[in-house]
């Protein structure tokens, strides 16, 4: 599910999946990995669970768009762990 991302990071909002009734707080500020080139925090469920959220941005996005292009793809897409099997491999079929 999709959620805005600056919710959960300025108003400690729970993202979707996280019971009702729990407390959201960021620990981390705004991270950025070099090997992925995503931006990624953590956060803390009930003071105790930490939870760890990756996503694209627009800095993000056009970075992966430029390999795509200078790789000669025609397209490029979006998925969630949800598209894949159980053993990680990626039948087409997204809800396989």
């Amino acid at each position: 599910p999709f959620m805005n991302i600056m919710d959960l990071l300025d108003r400690n909002v729970c993202p979707g999946g996280i019971p009702a009734g729990s407390t959201c707080k960021v620990t981390t500020s705004l991270k950025w990995d070099e090997s992925t080139q995503s931006p990624f925090f953590n956060f803390v469920v009930n003071s105790s669970k930490v939870h760890q959220v990756w996503f694209d941005d627009a800095r993000s996005s056009a970075l992966k768009y430029g390999v795509a292009k200078q790789m000669g793809l025609r397209g490029v897409g979006p998925y969630t762990w949800s598209d894949l099997d159980a053993d990680g491999s990626v039948t087409g079929n997204p809800r396989a």
